[in-house]
């Protein structure tokens, strides 16, 4: 069966695109299934307000982490702020809380986002 190139192309992008959204469920899985405990908490991801930025510069602060800038994708947990994304996929965690998962979750987050260019849909 002979295809157009660019069906077969937009076809294997589409596939491509599939296998990594299906590889990052995977592991945010596996992540959860070897650390229950660090996701068990209600997390809450959102867009960084503009109240935020005090919150943002601690980690940075710490000299361990670079500071954000632009469109940045925060992971909240009992309205602390954990960790946070840029759209570019840079990431910032609170250094004395678990936030392994939820860097990734937020990398998840970014990548839809990205991928819908850049679209946020209101409510929950």
């Amino acid at each position: 069966m002979n295809i157009h190139p660019v069906i077969h192309e937009a076809l294997a992008k589409t596939r491509s695109e599939d296998l990594v959204i299906a590889l990052r469920r995977a592991q945010l899985s596996r992540l959860a299934r070897e650390t229950p405990s660090a996701v068990a908490e209600d997390i809450i991801i959102r867009e960084a307000r503009p109240t935020d930025i005090a919150a943002l510069a601690r980690p940075a602060r710490s000299g361990d982490q670079p500071e954000l800038a632009g469109r940045v994708v925060v992971g909240t947990v009992h309205g602390m702020i954990r960790a946070a994304v840029e759209i570019d996929g840079r990431g910032i965690a609170d250094p004395f809380e678990p936030s392994r998962e939820i860097i990734e979750l937020l990398r998840l987050r970014v990548g839809q986002l990205r991928a819908h260019g850049g679209a946020v849909r209101a409510g929950r």
